[in-house]
């Protein structure tokens, strides 16, 4: 067979009936969709099915219903065989993770940041967007702050009531709103990248939507991060990850083993550096 010929079409403010039209002339075999149910998506098109095959390709964690794409790429984790009967859709499954991770902007100054030193006292941050904060994840990173009193909480957060609300929370649970700070959006990408150096631990947003992105940066740039899969592929990107690096035990069992091993992580700083050299191997 000859190999697959790729190509790029802008269709950026094309109408979806003149965008099927302009595939389908261009004799397109495989129409790959990066979006899903998301902001922005072109399912409009996918759905007057230009293309021979439809397939999706890391945008939308989970099945997109309605016979709109034949293919779900996937792998094992985040889609186990015991689940993959109730998905309508077949499925493309990779042999480590789906999560595509990008190359480290720079590997010498991703090493530099590996070896910076973390903070005096033990930060624990989420670079989740708000949206994906919840109060069973808050409750988790809570009961972390209470476990290990010298820690601190970091969160991307951009506007003033969203702070004060989670300060006012973060009191309701008997923890000192000083430990609570706050990081900016940063559109750069290596800015936003050596802020990993401040922390101690990534905290994942499972059992709800979990990190994907800022998971894959995290593993890059050997920040220790744990989670908890729950039912739900967009709850178990993390724990794909952290199969695919070699280090399955970053997925817990329960809340409580999630709370306890977070703890003995920033307890015992001989553990957290060789979790974080096994992170910096496999990355």
């Amino acid at each position: 067979l000859a190999p697959a010929r790729l190509e790029h079409v802008a269709l950026a403010g094309v109408a979806d009936d003149d965008a099927a039209r302009s595939l389908a002339a261009r004799g397109c075999a495989i129409l790959v969709d990066g979006s899903g149910h998301t902001a922005g998506h072109r399912l409009g098109v996918v759905a007057r099915r230009p293309c021979a095959v439809r397939t999706s390709a890391l945008g939308f964690a989970g099945s997109y219903g309605g016979g709109l794409v034949d293919y779900l790429t996937a792998d094992r984790t985040v889609v186990p065989p015991a689940a993959a009967a109730a998905i309508p859709e077949r499925l493309s499954v990779l042999p480590h993770s789906y999560q595509v991770a990008p190359l480290p902007l720079e590997r010498a100054a991703a090493a530099a940041a590996v070896a910076a030193e973390r903070h005096h006292r033990p930060q624990l941050g989420s670079f989740a967007r708000v949206l994906r904060l919840h109060p069973s994840n808050f409750a988790l990173w809570c009961a972390v702050l209470r476990r290990t009193p010298a820690a601190e909480l970091r969160l991307l957060v951009d506007d003033a009531p969203t702070r004060a609300r989670l300060r006012d929370e973060l009191a309701a649970a008997g923890i000192a709103r000083r430990r609570l700070h706050f990081w900016r959006y940063e559109p750069d990408k290596a800015a936003h990248i050596a802020r990993h150096r401040l922390l101690s631990l990534l905290l994942d947003t499972t059992p709800t939507f979990g990190a994907h992105t800022t998971a894959a940066d995290a593993a890059l740039h050997a920040v220790p991060m744990l989670t908890l899969p729950a039912d739900l592929w967009a709850s178990r990107v993390g724990a794909s990850l952290g199969a695919a690096v070699g280090v399955p035990q970053l997925a817990a069992h329960s809340a409580r083993a999630l709370v306890a091993a977070q703890g003995a992580l920033l307890d015992a700083r001989g553990s957290s550096r060789a979790l974080t050299r096994a992170l910096r191997a496999a990355a």
